[in-house]
């Protein structure tokens, strides 16, 4: 899959892509440099890197494929394209780019979604309910 996206950039000098890491502080760069989240899955859970792109104020572009139309609404937390929509995501994806108000109303959104997925509250809320 690299090898494919390595050809569809080719020569654009405004696409970077970046070596896999799983070092922490790496990823926590990658999210900072980054301008957009896109998460053009077939197939998902529901992912933490959902959470962490919104914890990183970033607008999302992502299919609505199991828990992540349920985490985040279309145009407000960035926009749902269904899979295999290319056309679609380039057009979501250049309109944010052309509309930094737009950019700036969603980090909001999204850094403030972000903070009810802090460990410590999922851990007291998962207590409170065994607790039950």
């Amino acid at each position: 899959m690299r090898e494919i996206v390595k050809k569809k950039i080719g020569n654009e000098k405004k696409i970077i892509l970046l070596d896999e890491t799983r070092d922490r502080k790496e990823i926590i760069k990658m999210y900072q440099a980054a301008d957009i989240f896109v998460l053009p899955s077939f197939r998902e859970g529901l992912p933490l890197t959902l959470f962490e792109a919104m914890a990183a104020g970033l607008p999302i572009v992502a299919t609505p494929v199991n828990g992540i139309p349920y985490e985040m609404e279309d145009k407000k937390n960035g926009f749902l394209v269904n899979y295999g929509n290319d056309d679609k995501f380039v057009e979501k994806i250049i309109n944010l780019l052309k509309n930094p108000e737009k950019i700036s109303e969603i980090s909001k959104n999204n850094v403030s979604k972000a903070a009810n997925y802090k460990w410590d509250l999922i851990s007291k809320r998962t207590l409170k309910l065994y607790t039950k």
